[in-house]
């Protein structure tokens, strides 16, 4: 139901019960799907894997139900005239950190909206990112290998004291799951959309934080270019003069045009600093 990375095939399958549910009830037939969350303590639920996977779930709020509470749930769902229903307890706020495309749907965006009024009001996204680039440039990398290591630390289920930052991210457990908690994790702190071949192909945190730092710097440059040819004219290059100096007309300079921009811009801005 709520689409979890790696159950497409599980979800297509409930998808076609609960349809069954709803069709035997248009039918005047009795019917009751239930969409569970994991019961804790049964079946694959028990097993090493199935371990692994409810405390990552858990990590993204998504609890598990204890088989004696569930049982309780379904004597009272069987006395009701509901077709379908989910069962799931959610931190719909956690949830929504690690998964922000995954509450658009009008359902989840409403619950996840309603639980966010009775929550701890939490830093915007886009503020951890906006707090590295206004610190110093020499403290940026430690205070993003700082922030990347709590961040891995929380999808492998770690402290981050104990977390080695020289270990490859794969030695440290990182599957492909985890892989994409960790991209989306990235996606709403620093606003940065990471491929995900970065984190499988066997960084450490001190490497990868390496990357993401060019990555925040170099959008950080293009973004000043931006604004800067936006408002600056190029008076050797056209004749008609007073032309805007575009963006997407950067093309038709040689590079060391764009790079003398580029520093023009960069000492400017340190002047302002």
């Amino acid at each position: 139901m709520l689409g979890q990375p790696g159950q497409g095939n599980y979800a297509a399958a409930n998808a076609f019960l609960d349809a069954l549910a709803h069709h035997r009830a248009s039918r005047g037939q009795p019917a009751l799907s239930i969409n569970w969350a994991a019961w804790s303590g049964l079946g694959f639920a028990d097993s090493a894997g199935g371990k692994r996977l409810a405390a990552r779930l858990a990590l993204t709020g998504i609890g598990s139900l204890a088989p004696g509470q569930a049982l309780e749930v379904l004597g009272k769902l069987i006395g009701q005239a509901a077709t379908q229903v989910a069962v799931v307890p959610v931190d719909w706020v956690r949830y929504r950190q690690f998964y922000p495309i995954g509450t658009e749907s009008s359902l989840s965006s409403r619950l996840a909206y309603e639980q966010d009024d009775q929550a701890p009001q939490v830093a915007p996204a886009g503020g951890t990112r906006s707090m590295l680039l206004a610190a110093e440039p020499a403290e940026r990398r430690a205070l993003l290998q700082a922030h990347l290591a709590e961040l891995v630390a929380r999808v492998l289920g770690l402290s981050a004291a104990k977390l080695d930052v020289t270990q490859p991210l794969s030695n440290l457990g990182l599957d492909s799951l985890m892989a994409v908690e960790l991209k989306n994790r990235i996606a709403v702190d620093l606003g940065v959309n990471v491929p995900m071949v970065t984190f499988l192909s066997g960084p450490s945190v001190e490497q990868a934080a390496a990357q993401l730092l060019a990555l925040l710097t170099t959008e950080q440059a293009t973004s000043s270019l931006s604004r800067a040819a936006a408002n600056s004219h190029d008076e050797g290059r056209r004749d008609s003069g007073g032309d805007d100096l575009r963006l997407e007309t950067l093309d038709e300079y040689t590079d060391e045009e764009v790079n003398s921009l580029l520093t023009d811009l960069m000492a400017k801005a340190e002047v302002t600093e």
